[in-house]
């Protein structure tokens, strides 16, 4: 499509980040209680030392526009000219919204002021910067992924991952590298981007978009660069590829409902579990899990969310699949065909 953007812009090289203890201050704006100490070493440290799934359990949530099951939108401007050392993080919807969602339709994601905060951190034009990066991830549950107990119909630990989606491409269906996480990966991805998600979980009152600096985000370290626009392996080393996409100059084009964008990305959802059954002892659910008998280890993809030029959110969902699509009109037809059997009979 001729307005896609085939080329970017290269970027800068960023200047290389030494690893720091980092200092997390959760404090509540009327008690000032004092500061708590957070370092990407100790947390590290509780990997080896097997106890990585007290690591990577979030903290207490205080934000009450952000929850566990949410997913969160990040944007970074490594080697931009404005905002290189500001990262933002979004809430956006519980990940069942993204994964339920009816196929083969168009929802708005409502954020108030996401583009004048996207114009205040990183400029007026930022969406034709091609230094500027969005993606987006979520992860359901902290425990063990041998637990049975279902969290809205997800077993412990199942991520939903972004890829950078390759121009346009046929609305509805994925154009974009299937995310996979090999065996023994999910807790660093786990611990990754619950680090992430901590910072806004923290924030006190109703905060849907937290701006903060690259120095204490996570954000950069859990995206980070192999070369200037190459994305290195994401969140804890676990994604490959990357989960994110940048701007550029000009429009991205025209997708489906969405209308006129700046980008796109592709959702996926990533599970390491595909066998409880409403039946599978310790799931008190009486329901079968989302996604039983289907592949683990590799993303599955559920729709696309895209941003326009004003910060206006969007998400696109799948299309039926082929096979679907033709058992459904099968069955549509073998109805049909009932009925006439029928009115033919009483005639």
């Amino acid at each position: 499509m001729s307005s896609i953007r085939d080329k970017r812009e290269a970027l800068r090289n960023p200047s290389a980040k030494q690893k720091k203890l980092r200092i997390r201050q959760h404090a509540d704006s009327k008690s000032k209680t004092p500061m708590k100490l957070t370092s990407l070493k100790s947390l590290s440290l509780a990997l080896v030392a097997g106890t990585a799934l007290t690591a990577i359990a979030p903290a207490q949530a205080q934000n009450t526009a952000h929850s566990p099951a949410s997913i969160i939108l990040t944007f970074q401007n490594p080697g931009g000219s404005i905002g290189a050392t500001q990262t933002i993080t979004v809430a956006l919807n519980d990940a069942a919204f993204f994964r339920d969602a009816a196929l083969g339709t168009f929802s708005s994601i409502n954020v108030t002021n996401l583009g004048a905060t996207l114009s205040s951190t990183f400029g007026s034009t930022w969406y034709d910067q091609s230094t500027l990066w969005m993606g987006a991830v979520g992860s359901r549950g902290a425990n063990a992924i041998t637990l049975n107990n279902l969290l809205q119909g997800d077993p412990q630990q199942t991520h939903y991952i972004s890829r950078f989606r390759d121009g346009v491409g046929t609305v509805g269906l994925a154009n974009s590298t299937q995310p996979t996480v090999n065996s023994g990966g999910n807790q660093p991805v786990t611990s990754g981007i619950n680090q992430v998600k901590g910072t806004l979980e923290a924030a006190s009152g109703s905060v849907p978009i937290l701006v903060n600096p690259t120095s204490s985000s996570f954000i950069d370290e859990n995206n980070p660069f192999t070369a200037p626009g190459v994305q290195n392996a994401a969140y804890g080393s676990g994604i490959a590829g990357g989960v994110q996409g940048n701007f550029g100059a000009g429009s991205y084009g025209s997708f489906g409902g969405a209308g006129n964008i700046e980008l796109a990305i592709d959702l996926y959802r990533v599970q390491y579990r595909n066998d409880i059954t409403s039946a599978t002892s310790g799931n008190p659910s009486g329901a079968d899990q989302y996604g039983l008998g289907e592949d683990i280890n590799r993303g599955k993809y559920l729709g696309t969310i895209t941003i326009n030029q004003n910060g206006d959110l969007g998400y696109v969902t799948a299309v039926p699949e082929p096979a679907t699509t033709a058992v459904i009109v099968a069955a549509c037809l073998a109805g049909l065909v009932a009925f006439r059997r029928y009115r033919s009979l009483k005639a």
